[in-house]
């Protein structure tokens, strides 16, 4: 199952302006790279990371000696076994029952293709690693999901927000090419 969601009892997701302008600590002249047809403009300073069960993933720079995360996206796709626009696959994850509570969703208009996003953090941390936001970026293409899956720091996810914003909408699945 593709489905990860919030839990019925989450408090309503606050609302959040994630300010576009906001200036990049990241020059975004990177190249732009391609895996298994996909197509994103990585920042400079970004590394490519080799990871299992991935399109492709790639993580910023540490920022200091004492930051050890890394924060990052990873791009993911999963069967739908038919055709589901951006906005169905948003309800739907957003209806599903989990550990997890919606703090943050929207668009991302300026992407190439049609996007939603959704921010997710877990109700209750049980280890040091739950304090992480999980913002889901999602598009479909014919009968998959596309995941462009962004993990930050619960004190700067909406910090990187327009950084990884600005890298989303460079994404390009092989059929818009």
């Amino acid at each position: 199952m593709f489905v990860v969601g919030c839990s019925e009892q989450a408090s309503q997701p606050e609302s959040v302006e994630v300010p576009v302008d906001t200036p990049a600590k990241t020059s975004f002249n990177g190249e732009e790279i391609a895996a298994d047809g996909y197509t994103i403009r990585v920042p400079d300073g970004w590394e490519i990371v080799d990871e299992e069960k991935t399109i492709l993933s790639i993580r910023s720079p540490l920022e200091d000696g004492n930051d050890t995360f890394g924060e990052n996206i990873r791009i993911v796709r999963y069967p739908l076994g038919r055709p589901h626009t951006v906005e169905e696959v948003l309800k739907r994850q957003k209806s599903d029952t989990g550990r997890f509570m919606l703090i943050g969703e929207g668009r991302v208009d300026e992407a190439r293709v049609p996007m939603t996003w959704m921010a997710l953090t877990p109700q209750t941390p049980q280890h040091d690693k739950d304090d992480r936001v999980k913002i889901d970026f999602m598009t479909t293409q014919g009968n998959e999901l596309v995941v462009l899956v962004a993990m930050a720091e619960r004190n700067a996810w909406k910090r990187y927000m327009p950084i990884f914003r600005e890298i989303v909408s460079t994404f390009q699945p092989p059929s818009h090419q």
